[in-house]
């Protein structure tokens, strides 16, 4: 039986997972620039969420 995947608010400072990133980048030769930039995308209440998954599904 598989676990559905779930996003919850917490308090701690919100933070994309660069260690991912680089991991990506050389292992499977995929890159995110959009998400690599200084400034990932944000919106009016932080973190863009939508616009970051929908970098991930394409």
């Amino acid at each position: 039986m598989r676990s559905r995947f779930v996003l919850r608010v917490h308090d701690d400072e919100t933070r994309l997972n660069s260690t991912l990133l680089e991991i990506l980048r050389p292992e499977f030769a995929i890159r995110f620039p959009t998400l690599e930039a200084e400034r990932p995308p944000v919106d009016e209440a932080g973190f863009d969420v939508p616009a970051i998954m929908d970098t991930f599904r394409s």
